[in-house]
């Protein structure tokens, strides 16, 4: 709600979609993992959006490990360890703020996060990963399994639930991934929210076919240039009362 407030107030003018997608993202993450006052998820979401441009980004040193300088030449050891400083010192005072929460039996506890369960597990849970990509690449399964056709899937009857173990993105079973309904809502509900309360322009009179698509590098498939479009309010959001 909170982004598409924002982009109504930019009723007419260009904006820079693929990054307020990517805070929004994020904001619902750190969210959804802990109970972190205002001022603590701006931190967490601008470490995380910097964490990520770090990790997926072109490094150097990763050509050549063997030259230990190197990291220290092009700043990247120093960078890191100061983004890890600031999640530390964020992280050290949630956990100790939600610690003594559940110890004086504060009413916010009654909803747990994901931090909150993960402090029940320091006492005696675990914590286990899977790999399934073997699987979801497999060509017998898929034509051009590594290119990315979402038109793949219309008029199909595979989902991605577990029940059909060729397209498994989440897992399967008891190790199905317990973020797939997170990460389903946090699709679904922004898109059709954007969908019904906006109509969209390209700036500069380009037209679709004209955009760049242009595939960037990272963990994830992503536009190597931001996406930028004029919205255009045609359904008011209501005010809450």
């Amino acid at each position: 709600m909170n982004m598409c407030k924002w982009i109504a107030s930019r009723d007419g003018s260009p904006v820079d979609l693929s990054e307020r997608l990517y805070m929004s993202s994020y904001d619902v993450i750190v969210r959804a993992a802990v109970k972190a006052k205002s001022e603590e998820r701006k931190v967490m979401v601008s470490v995380f959006m910097e964490s990520t441009k770090l990790a997926t980004g072109f490094m150097m040193a990763d050509l050549y490990p063997s030259v230990k300088l190197l990291p220290l030449i092009t700043g990247a050891r120093f960078k890191i360890r100061r983004l890890r400083r600031k999640v530390d010192e964020v992280l050290d005072g949630i956990i100790e703020q939600q610690r003594a929460a559940a110890d004086d039996g504060d009413d916010d506890t009654k909803l747990e996060d994901f931090l909150d369960i993960l402090l029940k597990y320091e006492k005696d849970g675990t914590l286990t990963t899977d790999n399934v990509k073997a699987v979801l690449l497999r060509p017998e399964y898929w034509n051009d399994p590594e290119e990315f056709i979402p038109e793949r899937f219309e008029e199909s009857t595979i989902d991605f639930n577990g029940s059909n173990l060729e397209y498994i993105p989440f897992g399967a079973g008891r190790r199905t991934c317990p973020g797939m309904l997170l990460g389903q809502a946090n699709m679904e509900l922004p898109l059709a929210m954007l969908l019904y309360h906006f109509d969209w322009e390209i700036p500069n009179g380009m037209k679709a076919e004209e955009l760049d698509m242009t595939e960037g590098l990272g963990s994830t498939l992503h536009r190597e240039h931001h996406l930028r479009l004029i919205p255009i309010v045609k359904r008011p959001l209501c005010a809450r009362a």
